[in-house]
């Protein structure tokens, strides 16, 4: 089944990306008469700054975690309104939360007081999300053979791609936060 009610209404999805300075939400439906086949219902992003200070302390800061989740805090109740059960919210933590001592408890922070997982990406996954993503915007010759460059706020992400394939992928620890700070 594939995302449909016992009444045939399709059930919403949601994608929550965390990054190390904006949180973005989109919220969507199946529909598999368009092209591309979802039917977006919400889309929000906030900047929370979540990874100010992880450069110089190593830790996530109290202030960019009590920003990030009052934004997770929201984004929650969004959800809630919209449909969307917890089980189709895919929420992914990137950089700032994987390069800090505290970003494990930070997640179980997010669980307990927005009802949010989020999953931590390694760069690797970031980058191929990354990549997903940008193919879905660019016309198919463009993107078989090419180099994405995905800067964030705590890293960038360089991905190489031959005849359609990630070919090499690098990831490094330096992104708009860090060169800011």
């Amino acid at each position: 089944m594939t995302g449909v009610s016992g009444a045939g209404a399709p059930r919403p999805h949601a994608a929550i990306d965390l990054g190390s300075n904006t949180i973005r939400l989109l919220v969507a439906r199946p529909d598999e008469g368009r092209r591309p086949p979802w039917h977006k219902l919400h889309y929000r992003h906030a900047v929370a700054r979540l990874g100010e200070g992880v450069a110089e302390h190593g830790r996530l800061s109290e202030a960019g975690m009590a920003r990030a989740c009052s934004v997770l805090h929201g984004m929650a109740a969004r959800c809630q309104e919209l449909g969307v059960a917890p089980e189709r919210i895919a929420a992914v933590a990137t950089a700032a939360v994987r390069q800090s001592t505290n970003g494990r408890a930070f997640c179980r922070m997010v669980q307990k007081e927005c009802g949010i997982t989020l999953r931590v990406l390694t760069g690797q996954e970031e980058a191929r999300l990354a990549l997903a993503g940008a193919r879905c915007a660019l016309e198919p010759e463009v993107a078989e053979r090419m180099v994405l460059v995905d800067i964030g706020g705590a890293s960038t992400e360089f991905i190489r791609v031959v005849d359609g394939r990630m070919v090499d992928v690098i990831s490094l620890p330096l992104g708009v936060i860090r060169l800011v700070e």
